[in-house]
């Protein structure tokens, strides 16, 4: 996915609250997944030599249904936070995904690749259009739900056959 700028200088932030907003139109997560109207709201906390990021990401994406493989669209949100900290100690315990360590010498963050992650586990396991979606025909492949078919979805296990044949008889 290719995302804009997402840059934050903290060379001269003091001590505080401090909001960030980034918007992005249309992008393409991977090759099946839409992203639209990304909008990426952030609030920095910053406290001596911690900063503390909590990121809001909304978005509209349209995903393939599991069931039927036609268009999902959905409106998801999601929020991750995450401390940066010029604290030596974090840079010897790396245990926490949530708590990184910041070189004294870097001066500008790129919350691309959190947005990313954010966005990524924001979708649900599984995907369908619409609570009534009927599926894909076993037996024939067509969509259920814009091509009834005729087929039949019982199966019988072929060892049975010879004694539905004398049911039937």
């Amino acid at each position: 996915m290719n995302l804009p700028e997402m840059e934050i200088n903290i060379s001269r932030l003091s001590d505080g609250k401090y909001s960030y907003r980034f918007e992005e139109q249309f992008s393409h997560l991977e090759d099946e997944i839409a992203i639209s109207n990304l909008i990426v709201d952030c609030v920095l906390d910053k406290a001596f030599e911690n900063h503390v990021f909590q990121l809001n990401v909304h978005f509209d994406a349209e995903v393939p249904c599991d069931r039927c493989l036609g268009p999902a669209k959905l409106n998801l949100e999601n929020e991750l936070v995450f401390t940066l900290s010029r604290n030596e100690e974090l840079k010897r315990n790396d245990s926490d995904p949530d708590f990184r360590y910041l070189a004294p010498d870097q001066n500008k963050i790129d919350i691309r690749p959190d947005v990313l992650d954010t966005v990524r586990l924001a979708f649900p396991m599984k995907v369908i259009c619409s609570e009534d979606c009927l599926g894909i025909c076993l037996v024939c492949g067509k969509n259920k739900n814009t091509d009834p078919c005729e087929c039949s979805d019982e199966k019988t296990d072929p060892r049975w056959e010879k004694l539905l044949k004398l049911k039937k008889n």
